[in-house]
């Protein structure tokens, strides 16, 4: 008599381990994990794999696989709100027996990092146009930002926010707008490292009205 056998793929025995890779594009607004199996379980005409993704936080769905032959596809946001592990589980099986043990398993985590939101202070000089800008750096965001820029929205700086118009990177620098009291509209934008860019706006009010550099307290 047939032994039975269970329609998950995770009861089912292997008899050897096939690691997969994986890689994480931006698609914006979200990030694509594409799953690769082993060259050799990837024709479809002779072998079956199965996916599955379950989130390490049982609050988050767990997302669907789209597949493509044998290689899987699936999507979380960017936003942050999805960010966590997700253990992933592949199960290969010869073509026509998956109702048969899986002759091949293999399961790792993949991680979908938090999104690196842009923040950024400034603060102009008391009476003039100089104005100092202060940012989390390029090399304190541990390897998940590729790169910043900035960007004046509303005012065609070519320089801006130093003297080649090039990436600010080092957490600090300093600009002087062009003797000309206004508010500047000024766009901090990081790529993180899957390619997705990440935007914030502030209004920086440049004026040659002379403001003290100090905090003055009311006794």
């Amino acid at each position: 008599e047939d032994e039975e056998t269970s329609c998950d793929p995770s009861e089912k025995s292997t008899s050897e381990n096939c690691p997969f890779t994986y890689d994480i594009k931006c698609c914006t607004p979200n990030y694509c994990v594409t799953l690769t199996p082993p060259s050799n379980y990837s024709t479809a005409s002779a072998y079956t794999c199965v996916w599955t993704v379950t989130p390490e936080d049982s609050n988050l769905s767990a997302p669907q696989v789209q597949k493509n032959g044998n290689t899987g596809t699936f999507q979380v946001s960017n936003d942050g709100s999805e960010a966590g592990n997700y253990t992933v589980m592949l199960s290969v099986f010869e073509k026509g027996k998956e109702d048969k043990p899986a002759i091949c398993g293999y399961s790792t985590d993949v991680t979908i990092m938090q999104k690196p939101t842009p923040t950024f202070t400034h603060k102009k000089s008391p009476c003039g146009y100089e104005v100092e800008f202060n940012f989390k750096s390029k090399a304190d965001w541990n390897g998940i930002v590729d790169d910043i820029t900035w960007k004046c929205t509303n005012y065609s700086l070519t320089d801006f926010p130093n003297s080649t118009g090039s990436s600010e990177v080092s957490g600090t620098f300093k600009y002087t707008f062009a003797n000309h009291d206004d508010t500047y509209k000024i766009e901090m934008v990081i790529k993180d490292k899957h390619g997705c860019t990440h935007t914030t706006t502030l209004d920086v009010v440049v004026s040659t009205k002379c403001e003290p550099d100090f905090d003055i307290k009311y006794m």
